[in-house]
């Protein structure tokens, strides 16, 4: 327009027209102005623009358009609010510089728009008409709200979507129908769409939104948004469409679960040790359960202890805080494994433990302690699961839930937890196979040996028997010479009687065919029995020899297999004569108490190693001892004494060290003859 619209046009327009200086004051208005503000040119004409809005509509609302005005550039804007009690409302308010005959700008010129109120209720009424017959017949939430997420229309079938009416749904804020995150989520995007005052200002933002029903429940919906523009490009308002899309998002998110738990498992497969499993389970539950603390413990049932192994999801310092609050390292010690625990792990579920850290240590630990670390975790919620093989429970794995007490992704969790156990049974059976293959290699190389070993006791028997007959066959032998070779003979058949022996006692043990005979017998009578047949051996070695019968004669007498006790006293004796050096010290006997008799025997011989302590009961051993080609035996004895004891229901023990001696006990149930 040209900037010098000379002022009869203006006086004669009937849109309200004015100029102003550039000082604000109004220097000319028409009669439709004075109209339309109810007031006589000499009221207005003189005075400034913000005696006719009103200082702080002026200040905020007008004057900035102004001195864009001012600086030369034409401005249009709207206000609704210059004359809110009139029956007509400005709509369009466009300014113009005006220049002096030099070109400078003197002032601004302000023509209006005037529309009726009648008019502006016509065309809305018509525009809310279309738009209602499209909202009331979809099934989707059609739904527009102020700029402050408020909402001032929502389609019926919000009660279907969300169970609310429409009026309850009008009186509430976007917020309260919307997850705090997915709230946030919204805000962000609309603020950054607000704040730009381009053509990304007309665009549409879709976003997929977790809300909230009227009773609780959680669904998914896509929502279609965008912001509601004057015809200055200035936004009032939000225009969204919302589809339920939760049947989606659960497709979605399951096929995503289910490559996520494919990967896990794959993942599994190559991990090589239990160790690896673990830290395996830390790092990966750490991501499905954020804000967690998570406890990989190891558990002896039969010992009733569990022993926290492994810590995830705090860092350092914290774990130092706790460590300090506790006064220890819980880590690696042993703990007892309470039977209140036990009834947790009966099934393989991740259970939510009903109580806080005190009730969860069950009093082992001090109640102010345990407060102070749940403050410093913020602590809301506990969960825990067992690990188990074959009804055995091998691990527990707790959860110290964070800030908010629920598992998001319970099911997953557990689904993962289920895959860890089956990776650690997995680990678990493939080391008892390498040790299966590596014992079942060992034994048949102690086989081996032992059949070797075996062979050349029974020879070298043999051969001095066939040797003495041989000599026996010669004519003029003298009668000494003949005795010597007889006694050679008794003593050689004697020692392949004993090796025949040892091999049946242990046929009948592996074939369950060995039984008991209980019977009443004299303990005293046994022990002096055996002291008298080791006596000549005991006096040939050199050998300091001592029996031990605490009880009286007519004390002396219990209920048990004599020839069993017999034989495991025998076995035992004949190993320490044997690993006694001459003039060493061999002494036997019994002890007893209320419910027990405990037999031994003691040396002070060659001793064994501690490596071998468990070893020697094991059958084919015993030519594993780089010295034991210096000894005779088959080394079947201390097996077949661990069966016998075993029989009679009861245990064995072994103290020994090298060059100190060893001592052999076994009890047995005391039961007199009498009870």
């Amino acid at each position: 327009m040209n900037a010098k619209i000379p002022l009869q046009i203006l006086a004669s327009i009937k849109q309200p027209a004015s100029a102003v200086d550039r000082n604000y004051i109004y220097t000319f208005v028409n009669q439709a102005f004075c109209e339309y503000h109810q007031k006589a040119q000499k009221e207005i004409i003189g005075y400034p623009v913000e005696a006719i809005t009103g200082r702080a509509f002026f200040r905020n609302k007008v004057k900035p358009h102004f001195d864009r005005c001012l600086k030369g550039e034409e401005v249009s804007f709207r206000s609704d609010s210059l004359k809110p009690e009139s029956s007509r409302s400005l709509r369009l308010i466009n300014l113009y510089p005006c220049y002096t005959d030099n070109g400078a700008i003197e002032g601004v010129i302000s023509i209006a728009e005037i529309q009726t109120t009648q008019q502006s209720t016509k065309e809305l009424k018509a525009r809310e008409q279309e738009f209602s017959m499209l909202a009331e017949n979809s099934t989707d939430i059609i739904y527009t709200t102020d700029l402050y997420q408020n909402f001032t229309y929502i389609s019926p079938s919000v009660e279907k979507f969300l169970g609310y009416t429409v009026d309850e749904a009008m009186a509430m804020n976007a917020r309260d129908i919307m997850t705090k995150a997915s709230y946030q989520n919204q805000l962000d995007a609309f603020r950054k769409v607000l704040a730009d005052s381009g053509a990304n200002r007309k665009t549409t933002e879709i976003k997929a939104l977790e809300l909230i029903r009227k009773d609780g429940s959680k669904i998914w919906g896509e929502v279609n948004a965008r912001l509601l523009l004057d015809q200055f490009n200035q936004p009032y308002g939000v225009l969204g469409i919302c589809r339920d899309i939760t049947r989606r998002k659960k497709e979605e998110e399951h096929r995503q679960n289910v490559e996520w738990l494919s990967k896990r498992a794959l993942d599994f497969l190559e991990l090589p040790s239990v160790e690896d499993i673990y830290q395996y389970i830390g790092k990966y539950l750490n991501e499905l359960v954020p804000h967690s603390m998570i406890i990989i413990n190891d558990i002896n049932e039969q010992k009733e202890i569990v022993i926290p192994r492994y810590v995830f999801g705090i860092n350092n310092d914290t774990l130092r805080r706790i460590i300090n609050i506790l006064g220890i390292n819980p880590i690696g010690k042993e703990y007892p494994f309470s039977k209140e625990f036990q009834d947790f792990y009966k099934k393989q579920k991740l259970v939510e433990f009903q109580g806080g850290l005190n009730e969860f240590s069950f009093g082992y630990v001090n109640r102010t302690l345990v407060r102070q670390i749940e403050k410093l975790l913020n602590l809301k919620a506990i969960y825990t699961i067992g690990l188990r093989r074959n009804d055995r429970l091998f691990s527990a794995i707790h959860l110290l839930k964070f800030y908010t007490p629920e598992i998001q992704s319970f099911n997953m969790v557990e689904t993962f937890l289920h895959q860890a156990s089956i990776a650690l049974q997995r680990n678990m059976l493939e080391n008892e196979l390498r040790e299966s293959k590596k014992k079942a290699e060992e034994n048949e190389r102690l086989k081996t040996a032992f059949l070797a070993n075996l062979s050349h006791e029974i020879r070298t028997p043999l051969n001095i028997i066939l040797g003495y007959v041989q000599l026996l066959d010669k004519p003029n032998l003298a009668a000494k010479d003949k005795k010597q070779y007889i006694n050679a003979i008794y003593n050689s058949s004697d020692n392949l009687m004993e090796i025949i022996e040892d091999i049946l006692n242990m046929a009948k043990l592996d074939t369950g065919q060995q039984s008991l005979q209980i019977n009443p017998f004299n303990l005293n009578a046994l022990i002096q029995e055996i002291y008298i047949s080791f006596k000549t051996k005991a006096k040939r070695k050199n050998i300091h020899f001592d029996s031990f019968t605490p009880l009286y004669e007519d004390q002396s007498t219990i209920q048990s297999d004599e020839n069993i006790i017999r034989r495991i006293v025998i076995n035992l004796l004949n190993n320490a004569f044997k690993y006694t050096p001459e003039g060493g010290k061999i002494s036997f006997g019994y002890s007893v108490t209320d419910h027990h008799i405990k037999f031994f025997v003691k040396d002070n011989g060659i001793g064994i190693p501690e490596e071998y302590h468990e070893k020697i009961f094991e059958r084919f051993t015993q030519v594993e001892d780089h010295n034991q080609r210096n000894y005779e035996g088959t080394g079947l004895g201390l097996p077949i004494s661990l069966g016998l004891v075993e029989l009679l229901g009861g245990s064995i023990q072994l103290e020994s060290k090298p060059n100190k001696g060893t001592t052999f006990s076994f009890f047995i149930s005391r039961e007199d003859k009498n009870d």
